[in-house]
């Protein structure tokens, strides 16, 4: 299949910021290397202009339903696949908690949900002093040109001419990205929006603001955050776990035609017999039919399905970067707010759990003149948190962060990473690390050794063998939150 990325830039289109050639390309990447996975040496070497930030974001995309990571022969995301080639693949990373909002309010805070204030999917707003203090903010506040196109499911006043905007904005009436800039009277002609679903409006308005911008003269650099809806599930009317909730909403053409291709999770029978009652209870509506593997083969059909109408859309996306000649001086972030169960744990979407199928994200990296150089990226092992992208920002575009930030740029890979979820007596935090996997609720847990259980299915909470383990898990997590508190 041809992918929709430019083979290279339209060479009659110089990049705003000048060719970045092959030499100080290989000192970039040279410092990269020997400095960490991070270095604000980096930065200074690739470009001395700041740079532009292109954040990428799928909704409830797991970490190994993309091609690249070998997992699905079925899938098909050619696109985010050539990204992959030359972005560097972080293979561990995670979010800080498995829902929308939440998530996304950590990501853009850089700070863990118990610190930023919000814990409910459908909490609105982050409380003072945090306003003004997420990254696409503080961003603009130096000097950047701050935009977004698609769905936001966050409070981050993020585009000038809709300020204070509420936490849910609904999707047909979100105002349209290429409204006249604060400064001047750029992107306000030539906009077609004649699209026929979210995912291709929020592609179509992207690449027009690209297309403007590399003509426009302007000076100052751009965030831009390009959020699509999809794979999220719509629901289309069918219930909660029905194949056709997944449904891709650009038509039934987007199914994946044959799902006896498709790799399907192995089920154990009463799996949440051994865990804690108020989970079981919690889930307990939305399993699917135990042992139906065809039941799991549809649904991620469908599923599948809509992530590769999300990779066409990135496609569309990366080829104007490419071709306005801009990519020569952005830096490029691709990743997911959190990820669906598809089937694993007899699960469909979310709930208040820390497993893996939820809370591990894919994410890529590209750095300026990356993917015009066709230099090769390469795989990233240890664990990443989605609060230190901001910190990566911060670095990277050599801005000071805010007091208060949690995410850590500057200790990558960590050795353990944290999620929490939920509120009351539905509250869960978790602590994961390479061998383990702990999860602590008001009044039980959650264990799993991964050596021998990488799925998490055999709750081993309170197992003789493991008392020690098990003790040293619950003092980390402790710490954790002392360290933590705000």
């Amino acid at each position: 299949m041809q992918d929709d990325l430019a083979p290279a830039r339209d060479a009659s289109r110089p990049a705003p910021g000048g060719a970045l050639d092959r030499r100080r390309f290989l000192k970039a990447t040279a410092a990269l290397a020997l400095a960490s996975s991070w270095p604000r040496a980096a930065r200074v070497a690739a470009a001395a202009s700041p740079p532009n930030v292109l954040l990428i974001m799928a909704d409830q995309l797991r970490h190994d339903a993309v091609g690249y990571a070998g997992v699905q022969p079925a899938l098909l995301t050619p696109n985010i696949d050539l990204l992959a080639r030359f972005s560097q693949r972080y293979h561990d990373a995670y979010v800080q908690t498995p829902y929308c909002a939440t998530s996304r309010s950590a990501i853009f805070s850089s700070r863990y949900p118990h610190a930023n204030g919000v814990l409910e999917n459908s909490a609105v707003g982050f409380p003072p002093p945090i306003t003004g203090e997420v990254f696409p903010e503080v961003l603009h506040q130096h000097g950047w040109m701050t935009r977004y196109t698609g769905k936001k499911h966050v409070d981050v006043d993020i585009t000038a001419y809709k300020p204070n905007a509420s936490l849910l904005v609904p999707y047909a009436d979100a105002q349209p990205l290429v409204l006249p800039d604060e400064h001047t009277g750029l992107w306000t002609s030539g906009y077609d929006d004649t699209a026929t679903h979210q995912g291709d409006k929020t592609a179509r308005r992207a690449m027009h603001f690209l297309d403007r911008y590399a003509t426009s003269g302007e000076k100052r650099p751009f965030f831009l955050w390009v959020t699509f809806e999809d794979p999220h599930p719509l629901g289309n009317g069918a219930s909660q776990q029905s194949p056709e909730a997944y449904q891709a909403p650009e038509g039934p053409e987007w199914t994946y035609a044959d799902p006896t291709d498709i790799v399907v999770p192995a089920l154990t029978p009463n799996e949440f017999a051994n865990k804690p009652k108020v989970l079981a209870d919690h889930v307990a509506g939305w399993h699917s039919p135990h042992g139906d593997l065809d039941h799991v083969r549809a649904s991620s059909a469908h599923y599948f399905g809509g992530i590769s109408m999300v990779d066409k859309h990135i496609g569309r996306v990366l080829r104007t970067l490419m071709m306005s000649g801009l990519s020569e001086d952005t830096l490029v972030i691709f990743l997911a707010d959190h990820g669906d169960f598809m089937g694993a744990h007899d699960l469909y979407r979310k709930r208040n759990c820390c497993y893996d199928d939820i809370t591990r994200i894919p994410l890529l990296v590209s750095r300026p003149g990356q993917m015009a150089q066709r230099f090769p990226g390469e795989d990233v092992r240890g664990f990443v948190e989605s609060i230190d992208i901001g910190p990566w920002i911060y670095d990277f575009c050599n801005v000071p962060e805010p007091v208060g930030v949690q995410g850590d740029a500057s200790q990558l890979p960590h050795d353990r990473v944290f999620c929490e979820v939920g509120t009351g007596p539905l509250r869960a935090q978790s602590i994961r690390t390479a061998d383990h996997l702990y999860v602590e609720w008001p009044q039980d847990g959650e264990l799993y050794e991964l050596a021998t259980d990488p799925a998490q299915v055999v709750n081993r909470f309170n197992d003789p063998t493991l008392v020690e383990v098990q003790a040293q898990l619950v003092a980390a997590l402790e710490l954790w939150r002392q360290q933590t508190a705000h």
